[in-house]
Parts: C-alpha cells; structure tokens; sequence
C-alpha cells in the first residue's frame, strides 16, 4: 500500500475513534426512550438541516448522482434537487405540523392514534417502515464499506464489520444525539471539500465555461473533436436538456425528490426539533444547502467526462477526482468523509427502526416496561437492525441497489398516499387505508414487472406511454377513494385526536405562504429563459457558456462554493459550541418541550 494510502487509513481510523468519543460524550443525555431517538426533542436548526442532509445524501446518492451528470449530464439531477425543495414546502412542512400536533413519537403512532381499535394499519406501516430502514442502510453500508475497500485494499468483508461495528457502537452509545452530532461534523467536511474542488478545478483546468466550450462549443450545442472520445453529447450542461421524455422524467423527479414526503427518518428529526420553528428552519436551510453542494458535486461529474473519459465505472468518478485534484491531507479528509457519510445514513436508520421496533411492537405487548428496560430493548433492537443491514449487504451487488429504486416506487405509491390519507382526510376509513395499501403495493410491483423491471419502471416509457409512478398513484386513488366512499361519512366515528383536528380545526397545517410564493417564483425564475427561447426561436444553453454574460455562469458556481464554504464553517461552530456544553438533566427538556406543545 502506497504512503498516500497509509495517510487516507490513518485519517479514517482517527475518524472512526472520533465518532465512537461521539458516542461516548452524549450518551449522558439517554434517560428514556424518547431522549434516545428524538434526542429529547431538543434538536436546534443547524443541527437539524445537517442531519437531514446526511440522511438523504447516503454514499449511494453522493457517489451516483456524480456518475450520472458524468454520463447524462447536468439537467436530470438539477431538477430533482428543485423537486425536493417543492415536496418541502407543500408537502413536509404540513406533515411537520400534523405529526407534532398529534405528539406522536414514531410515523407509525400515527395509525393508532387515527384507528385506536384497528392493529392491522398499525403493523402494515410500522414492518413496511422497519424494512425500508433496514433496506437503505444496506445499500449505504455496502457503498460505503466498497469506498473503504477501494482506497485502501482491505477486504471488502472486513470494511463491512468495521463499519457497522463502529456505526453500531456510537448509535448504542448516544442515540440520535449521537447519530446527530456526527452527521454534521461529516457533513461539514464533506461540504468544504466540495466548496473547494471548484477553484482548484478553475486553478488546475478551466473556468466552467471555458472547458466545456472546447466540447460543445459556446452555444452548449456543437460538439467538437474533443468530445468525441467522451460521453459528452450536446445540451450536456443544460438544464433543459434531459436524457429522457418529459413525462419520463416528471416521475423520475417524483420518485427521486419524493422521499422526504414518507421516509421514517425525515419524520424521526421532525419530531425531534426543539420546536416547530426550529424544525421549519432546519428544512429550510437544508433544502438550500442542498441544492447548492448538489450542484457544485454534479459539476465535478461533468468535468471528470472531460478530464477521465475512459472509467468503467462511473460512480467512481467524485473518488477519482478527489484523488487528482485534492491536496493530500484534504484528499484523506474528504475520501474518509465520503465514506462516512455511508455511516450517517445507516446510524440514521439503525436509530429510528430500533425507536419503531420498540415503540410500535414491543411495547404494544408489554406495555409496562420500565424507562430503563425501554433503553435496553431499544439498544437491543439496534443491534438487531445493525445484524439484519449486514445480512443483506454483501448481496448489494447483484442486483439489490437496482431494486431499491422500484421499492423506492411502491413505497412512494402506496405508504405515501397512506400516511397523508390518514393525517389529512376525514372520510379516509380503516377498510380504504388496509385493502388500498395492499392493493396498490401488488398491483405497483407487478408493473415493475412487466415494464422490464426497476431501471425500465423509472426511465422507461412505462405502460402505453405513462410511466410507472403515475400508475401507482392511479391505482391508489382509485383503491383509496373508493373504498373510503362506500362507507357513510359520520364524525362519530373519528378517534378523540382527529375530532378534534378534523371537525374544530385545532390546528393550522397547510404549507406557509411565503413558502409557497417563493417555490412559485423559484420556478417562474427558472423558465424565464425557456419562455423567452420559445418566444424568440434562439437556441442557448442555460446556464450561459458564450456571450458577453458567460461570466456569469463562472461567477455564480464561485459565490455558491464561497457561500457553503461559509454556511459549512458557522454550521461546524455551532456543532463545537454543542459538544462543549456540560451534561444537563433531560428531564428539563422534557418540561420545556412540555411547555412549548401547551402554548
């Protein structure tokens, strides 16, 4: 092993003992199962919007969205991240809302508290939730576990082991306190490295519009010689040049962008937040820094299309560019950061399936434990979660990352309209959510099916043209509809909580209007340039690469690296601050929360 490697090791184990401290230091705050995965529900914004960024952002996500603006370019991904900042305005922030209103610990509280004398929906959405936990943090690990294996030769077994037993041990340790404070100090890193991969990548190679020019000329269209070795093909830097058909792509973005709207972890740090306000701006701030690192990784993709033609792998790509062009000892940070960021992700679920296991199961049979014995069995259940994620990692690559993404469909098909069905419809009946959801999840399975399978369902055609998340979302308002319409409407029937919801509108849910008036001016802003194409016939890549406003383009990436760099340093005192905090009594948060739900 070559000394660049013995340094990216050494950084990684330094790392690796860090979080475990992690673990050590915030273990003080687990008194009860609720301070185990909601952390109290004392969580700050900052940490907030860098957890959720770790949640979302697994390795698989940090490694194949780079890989596919290498191989298609900018524009697919751009507007995912624009669909997720919409799905949060109209869709999480209402659910945010209603999920703490019903002072639930778990999204699969929310089926008891809606049909108190119905187990069935109970059991249907706490296993198909704990499943899906399990689930992703299998792709995560195994992603992370190759990133490992890849940069320092160790056997890809043996990086399994070690990052599962670290990830297990400061989640037993510390909960979602410490699941919390090291996502944001990995993301931290993560965000620098990527602020400065754009300067160097002007400094070493070109300014954006300049190199990608010598590809598809100044008008973004006209490929040159130089492009012909590569996967470079006109409208690579354009953002509305997609790869797919429309329609195509709309379900895409639903799929893709959908997942805070159902996932149990975005509602897991929800509930978690010191208040609603709190949790509101975290989302805020994440949807923004999203975006932004977003776009400045997709552009490190598209250069290495220029810059490393020839890989055979291009999930690689962000790995070998950092290798290239990142200083040593940035370059050891920034690799064991990436694969860290795997370990967010599954301590994230390792965490709310533990919290879901004993909240929604155990406790539903022996609903008498004591404080202590809920902590045991929680830690118990993480080491179950931790057990069943490496049962199924070693069997990732064959074929399981391609079927998450058609789980990805069913989840989103049929748990989704589920979960805001029983929230926020009064005529929703028990019947409706149990035959509908299983309805809906067979019927969407057998589509994947018969489309040719989850690549074929999510940038296919689909069937007779509509792809297959539109079906699903067909199927399910059909099946949920209905059957909720069979039955007589009547309030009796409501449980005391979604009475007094429902019928005395106790509760201000729906999305704030200034939200909603900025996600209208976001996107009016981004088709100006479109209309005014289809109004005056010219043809231009947007952004610009030619023209006296080409600048621009080069400006902007650069005030977006300088503006995370900056959010990425205040974000990382504040985790400071946090930590050298003394231990307190959990019980005080628990009164203040107690407080702040009665005003």
């Amino acid at each position: 092993m070559s000394l660049e490697n013995w340094i990216v090791l050494a950084t990684m184990v330094a790392y690796l003992l860090f979080m475990l401290w992690i673990g050590r230091r915030t273990s003080h705050s687990v008194k009860d199962l609720d301070s185990y995965i909601l952390a109290g529900r004392n969580l700050s914004w900052p940490m907030l919007a860098m957890t959720y960024l770790a949640t979302v952002a697994s390795t698989v996500q940090l490694l194949g969205q780079p890989g596919l603006a290498y191989e298609n370019g900018f524009s697919l991904y751009f507007w995912e991240k624009i669909m997720v900042i919409t799905i949060i305005i109209i869709f999480v922030i209402p659910l945010a809302r209603r999920l703490r209103g019903l002072e639930v610990s778990t999204i699969a509280d929310i089926a008891l508290a809606r049909f108190p004398n119905s187990k069935r929906i109970h059991y249907i959405l706490t296993i198909t939730q704990i499943f899906w936990g399990i689930f992703v943090a299998a792709l995560s690990v195994f992603g992370g576990s190759l990133l490992v294996t890849t940069v320092t030769g160790i056997p890809l077994s043996i990086s399994l082991i070690v990052i599962v037993g670290v990830t297990l041990g400061y989640t037993i340790l510390g909960g979602l306190s410490a699941v919390v404070v090291t996502d944001s100090a990995q993301w931290g890193i993560i965000i620098i490295g990527s602020a400065i991969f754009i300067p160097l990548l002007y400094l070493a190679v070109d300014p954006f519009t300049a190199f990608f020019s010598q590809y598809v000329g100044t008008d973004g269209f006209s490929l040159t010689q130089a492009a012909s070795n590569t996967n470079i093909e006109p409208g690579f830097t354009d953002i509305y040049t997609l790869p797919v058909a429309p329609l195509t792509a709309m379900a895409f973005l639903i799929t893709s962008g959908g997942l805070p709207a159902v996932d149990p972890s975005y509602a897991q740090r929800l509930l978690a937040a010191k208040s609603e306000r709190e949790g509101r701006k975290g989302l805020y701030v994440f949807a923004a820094i999203y975006l932004l690192i977003m776009t400045l990784i997709l552009s490190v993709g598209m250069y290495g299309a220029g810059l490393r033609p020839s890989l055979e792998n291009p999930d690689q790509v962000l790995l070998v560019m950092a290798q290239d062009y990142l200083p040593l000892f940035g370059k050891a940070l920034f690799l064991t950061a990436v694969a860290a960021a795997a370990m967010s992700t599954v301590s994230s679920y390792f965490n709310v399936t533990a919290g879901m296991i004993v909240k929604n199961i155990i406790l539903e049979f022996v609903p008498n434990l004591s404080k202590e014995r809920q902590i045991f069995w929680a830690r118990i259940s993480t080491v179950i979660a931790a057990l069943a994620t490496l049962s199924f990692a070693p069997i990732a690559s064959s074929g399981l990352a391609v079927a998450a993404v058609a789980a990805q469909i069913i989840l989103i098909s049929a748990i989704g309209p589920l979960i805001y069905l029983i929230l926020f419809w009064r005529r929703f009946t028990e019947k409706a959510a149990f035959w509908g959801t299983l309805i809906t999840s067979v019927a969407t399975f057998v589509l994947v099916i018969v489309v040719g399978g989850p690549n074929a369902a999510v940038l296919g055609p689909g069937l007779i043209g509509v792809p297959v998340q539109f079906w699903g979302f067909l199927i399910a308002a059909i099946s949920f509809g209905s059957l909720s319409f069979l039955e007589p409407y009547s309030s009796q029937k409501l449980s005391p909580k979604f009475w007094s919801l429902f019928e005395e509108k106790s509760q201000n849910v729906g999305p704030s209007k200034r939200g909603l008036a900025g996600v209208c001016i976001m996107w009016l802003l981004l088709f100006v340039p479109w209309g005014y194409m289809k109004i005056t016939g010219e043809k231009f890549v947007f952004p610009l690469l030619g023209g006296p406003f080409a600048w621009v383009t080069d400006a902007l990436l650069l005030i977006v690296a300088i503006l995370v760099f900056a959010v990425s340093v205040y974000l990382l005192t504040r985790l400071v601050k946090f930590l050298r905090k003394k231990p307190h009594n959990n019980n005080t948060e628990e009164v203040n929360y107690q407080k702040t739900i009665q005003k």
